[in-house]
């Protein structure tokens, strides 16, 4: 935008068409300010959905890893009620967060669907 000189230039396009201006440093500078701020919109709400998908998945991966550390540690022995009633705890309150974020942030999910 800057380093292009005249050629080329879109974002200035109704500017240089319909007004005859000698210097365009400031109309460069309104659009280069305006392309930033709507690239940020754009991607924002994209980077914040993966950015919790991703948290999310990392807390269930950890959940799953505990459960498995304590299938080996118990020896063949049956694991007791409250560790069982503790790792439901846990993955209930992991699906709760999840689904309180998906009631604002409406994560895409192909696979599955709510019926009821």
């Amino acid at each position: 935008m800057f380093f292009a000189g005249d050629h080329m230039n879109n974002m200035l396009a109704p500017i240089t068409t319909y007004v005859k201006v000698s210097n365009l440093l400031w109309p460069r500078l309104v659009a280069f300010v305006d392309k930033v701020i709507l690239y940020s919109v754009w991607i924002f709400p994209q980077m914040l959905s993966l950015s919790l998908a991703t948290v999310f998945s990392h807390q269930y991966s950890r959940l799953q890893a505990s459960f498995l550390r304590r299938l080996a540690n118990s020896d063949g022995r049956a694991i007791s009620d409250f560790e069982i009633e503790s790792l439901r705890h846990e993955h209930e309150q992991i699906s709760t967060s999840v689904k309180d974020a998906d009631k604002f942030l409406m994560f895409p999910n192909a696979g599955a669907t709510e019926h009821g």
